[in-house]
């Protein structure tokens, strides 16, 4: 499987943490809320390569067929949050902090 940028993982995890407030959600109700988001539905190789991604980080986890955030998933949505009041903008501050992790690596 090749290997998609920050960008597409971003809009994944902003789509799980949006889906995930209350209760866990599942793949279908992802790629229902990153529609709301990018106007686009993640092909299957994006969303599972997105969700691996995630889940080796630490960033989300998985209950069931289901994911929600972890305690650090959560902290990074909530600083991207803090002073961006649109979508596409918490969406582009969560895709710098992606990118930002993945270089420490």
């Amino acid at each position: 499987m090749k290997e998609f940028d920050m960008e597409t993982v971003a809009w994944i995890f902003y789509s799980v943490a949006l889906g995930s407030q209350v209760t866990p959600i599942n793949r279908r109700g992802i790629c229902t809320i990153a529609d709301g988001i990018n106007h686009a539905v993640p092909n299957e190789d994006e969303l599972t390569f997105s969700i691996r991604t995630l889940s080796n980080w630490g960033f989300i986890e998985k209950t069931g067929k289901s994911f929600s955030l972890t305690q650090t998933g959560l902290a990074i949505v909530a600083s991207a949050r803090e002073n961006n009041s649109t979508a596409r903008s918490v969406w582009q501050a969560l895709t710098s902090a992606l990118s930002n992790h993945r270089s420490v690596l």
